[in-house]
């Protein structure tokens, strides 16, 4: 449960994320229809990175690795 301790926008105003898994060049341009769903927005921050997945362990670690999918 949250109270107004935790909040991070005024009120009014809303914060959304949006993601994909990129299946083309152009990440951004997947992400289009999303961002129009959204509407009018007055700050984007766009960020791609590339996704991780499970290696294994080593010493009690997790070892992790790039997805090549």
């Amino acid at each position: 449960m949250f109270n107004n301790i935790h909040v991070q926008n005024y009120t009014g105003k809303f914060i959304a994320i949006a993601s994909t898994t990129v299946e083309t060049s152009n990440p951004l341009q997947e992400l289009e229809p999303a961002i129009r769903l959204l509407g009018n927005y007055i700050e984007r921050f766009d960020s791609v990175s590339a996704r991780k997945k499970e290696r294994g362990r080593e010493g009690g670690r997790r070892v992790m690795t790039r997805a090549t999918t």
